[in-house]
């Protein structure tokens, strides 16, 4: 943890702040929600005061980031903690997804709920992002159609048709479920016999970086703060030592989206895994991105660190599956971007999967008084981008909590945001209507 940052006066992470526009504010459903204040100016939407708490977040992803954000435009005073700072980002032109991702390691669908809601304020964010020039071009954001296709009819399987029907009711922009969407790419529609599309955003990631309640104290008073914001991603396992974090490793190969073998690519493929729970598993996912590359890939190992050479057998087995599913797509190593041709990395996964909760310790180390202010936010795997803001918002009312020297709970026995909190609800009144009808279907 070398380095000590302000983001509102250091320009690696003020990227996020520095653009002259315009605040977005989500739209509350409730008077007594917490609304998501996002300014894209350079000061904070509610600029802090003399007295404003002062918050630590370690880790510079896009989770910390986005968490520093929110509660800079909250009024907070926020210092960010990082080893480092890339200037290139080491992840995945990616994009959005409802959860559970394409990739599956889903081993609570249960502990989904919550994320879902999550996403779909960050699909917001972004889409704002997406709709207004300036901001797209200093983001990079942009909306693309991304097509989601299945080997059998999505009626035929009751979690693709939770899945599909959720993200029909949801709000996402140019839903269309069509069997016929395999025609225009070429795809085997004997195989694929299904497929829905959807309007997402498409955004470039990054990633970010000892135990933390060993070190509360010392980082409260060395950096004179109120609360402590762990969003370090697989640094958690040690720094929180939390067993259940894992690594996901995975890969993607760089093609060259030129025209040469099949027409420019603007449209988002992907085949979801058919597994799920901590196992290797791989999927379709082809992503075109803005500057003339194709993301395609890929597979996902659990608790597999090392990186593997770009003629590796499994990489070159990825680019066959590929093309195989993608007429015309080729993947040899000669139409790979020569600069960046395999892109790979490790993504944070948890057995149990997000948590975002307060620390539970207590008492105390030292005999402290009160509860820690330690709120964690990690776990996040593949689906940091799309879960971004909509977890920055519950890290604001956890912090909320610890500020206010309130009793700690789990995360399954937590109150969650109220935004959150009746977002779950609806969504559980319409899924009992939805099997309801199901039942009433098959009975008759």
């Amino acid at each position: 943890m070398s380095a000590l940052v302000n983001p509102m006066s250091d320009p690696a992470v003020t990227q996020a702040k520095c653009v002259a526009f315009s605040a977005l504010t989500l739209p509350r459903r409730l008077s007594e929600s917490p609304a998501l204040h996002i300014d894209f100016n350079r000061d904070p939407l509610i600029a802090p005061k003399q007295d404003s708490p002062h918050i630590l977040v370690i880790g510079a992803g896009i989770v910390g980031m986005s968490a520093a954000w929110t509660l800079l435009d909250s009024g907070y005073k926020v210092t960010v903690l990082a080893s480092q700072f890339d200037d290139r980002v080491s992840g995945q032109h990616l994009t959005w997804e409802y959860p559970p991702a394409v990739c599956g390691h889903t081993s609570d669908v249960e502990a989904l709920e919550i994320p879902k809601r999550w996403s779909m304020v960050s699909y917001h964010v972004f889409k704002y992002m997406a709709a207004t020039p300036l901001l797209s071009h200093e983001y990079s954001v942009v909306m693309r159609d991304a097509i989601f296709f299945f080997e059998k009819p999505v009626e035929d399987d009751v979690s693709q048709l939770r899945k599909m029907r959720e993200i029909e009711r949801s709000g996402v922009a140019g839903f269309l479920h069509d069997k016929h969407l395999t025609h225009s790419f070429g795809i085997d529609s004997s195989k694929y016999v299904d497929a829905y599309k959807l309007r997402a955003p498409m955004i470039d990631t990054d990633v970010a970086l000892t135990k933390i309640t060993k070190l509360e104290a010392e980082l409260l008073t060395t950096y004179k703060a109120n609360a402590i914001v762990n969003a370090t991603g697989l640094g958690a396992g040690e720094l929180a030592d939390d067993k259940n974090v894992y690594p996901l490793r995975g890969a993607m190969i760089r093609v060259l989206n030129n025209s040469q073998h099949i027409p420019k690519l603007t449209t988002a493929l992907a085949v979801s895994a058919h597994t799920e729970g901590q196992i290797e598993t791989k999927f379709i996912f082809i992503v075109p991105r803005g500057d003339g590359i194709i993301y395609t890939g890929g597979f996902s190992e659990p608790d597999v660190t090392d990186t593997l050479a770009e003629d590796d057998a499994k990489i070159e087995q990825m680019g066959k599956d590929d093309e195989k599913f993608l007429p015309g797509l080729s993947t040899k190593p000669e139409d790979r971007d020569p600069e960046y041709p395999v892109a790979q990395g490790l993504r944070p996964a948890r057995r149990g999967d997000v948590l975002c909760q307060r620390e539970l310790t207590h008492p105390l180390p030292g005999g402290t008084p009160g509860y820690s202010r330690i709120v964690h936010c990690y776990g996040h795997a593949g689906a940091g981008w799309s879960l971004s803001f909509g977890s920055a918002l519950e890290v604001k009312t956890l912090v909320n909590s610890a500020l206010a020297g309130e009793v700690p709970e789990p995360m399954h026995r937590q109150a969650p945001s109220a935004v959150s909190r009746e977002q779950v609800a609806d969504f559980a009144r319409n899924r009992a209507n939805e099997d309801g009808r199901h039942i009433s279907a098959a009975a008759t």
